[in-house]
């Protein structure tokens, strides 16, 4: 008897733990087929870096302006040199303790404008200024202060066939450089509704775009301006809903946009969802298994897309 009663408490005990088992392994697959997961992973990983990263002191408040608060402005990119020397007197005068001016400044321009912004420069403390080339006015008013360093950058000088080399947890991954070439002008249709010309310039400048974003990536985009950026996600839907989620919160509508992917859609769902986003147009690597399958969904949803064959990547 006493056998008995201890053998039905223990299949009993095992059954329960079976159940709770099996009920653990629905809810695993369930989460990963939703893609929760992936998330709960990324979230794991960006918990491990914040843990690790040194204690900020409280009361630090960053402020980013973005192209969303120039356009409210009615302002574009690229914007005037000497409007830069404003902005940057703006925010000083406002009590920013630290200015982080983050802008290409290529195009030619008057020389009283890069007389104005370096004017604006040199009223905030700046010890190194780095540029390929300054304009005369320019240097002899930013060189009055003795302790600063200005410094010329000789990019054509920049060998860029040397490998990289990332530092990852216990030990570092050495890549080689993404030279891999950013015009799409001449690469055929694998759908049956080609690009139009302004579909085939926001092309071009989606697939420069992504290059620089962190894989795996995405980049909604018309000609010669970015909208939306999904970068560093665990898989390629998850970067579009990213991007997707941004430009939703800053109010950028992305209909009849371009979208490039710095690697292939292994499945039709990241595709299906940039098209739902808005996309027209795309622009990845192509290589999957599934292409075919991909390249029908593309047709069935009447957008066009090209394939690279080569991918980006930035790790």
């Amino acid at each position: 008897m006493r056998v008995g009663r201890w053998w039905r408490r223990r299949r009993a005990r095992l059954l329960q733990l079976w159940a709770v088992g099996l009920v653990a392994a629905c809810a695993v697959t369930g989460a990963s087929a939703m893609g929760y997961l992936e998330s709960l992973q990324a979230r794991a990983l960006d918990l491990l870096i914040y843990l690790q990263s040194p204690r900020q002191p409280s009361g630090l408040v960053i402020v980013a302006i973005d192209d969303a608060a120039f356009d409210a402005l009615g302002r574009r990119q690229p914007l005037p040199r000497d409007y830069l020397a404003r902005v940057l007197r703006g925010v000083t005068r406002a009590g920013a303790a630290a200015v982080g001016l983050d802008v290409s400044l290529r195009a030619a321009t008057a020389p009283e404008a890069d007389l104005e912004l370096a004017r604006a420069v040199d009223e905030i403390f700046t010890e190194v200024l780095l540029a390929p080339d300054f304009a005369p006015d320019a240097l002899e008013w930013l060189r009055r202060k003795k302790q600063r360093r200005l410094l010329r950058v000789h990019t054509e000088r920049i060998d860029r066939t040397q490998p990289e080399w990332r530092r990852v947890f216990g030990g570092v991954l050495v890549q080689e450089p993404d030279i891999a070439s950013e015009d799409v002008s001449a690469l055929p249709p694998v759908t049956a509704r080609k690009p139009s010309e302004e579909e085939l310039r926001a092309l071009r400048f989606a697939w420069k775009v992504v290059k620089h974003v962190k894989s795996n990536a995405v980049v909604f985009a018309r000609a010669g301006r970015t909208l939306a950026l999904g970068g560093g996600a665990t898989s390629r839907v998850d970067a579009i809903h990213a991007a997707c989620a941004k430009a939703a919160r800053v109010g950028i509508p992305l209909q009849g946009s371009a979208l490039a992917s710095d690697a292939f859609f292994p499945f039709p769902d990241g595709l299906e969802a940039a098209v739902a986003a808005g996309a027209r147009a795309i622009v990845q690597p192509g290589g999957s298994l599934r292409d075919a399958e991909v390249i029908a969904a593309a047709d069935r949803l009447e957008v066009s897309m090209l394939f690279t064959g080569v991918r980006h990547f930035r790790h």
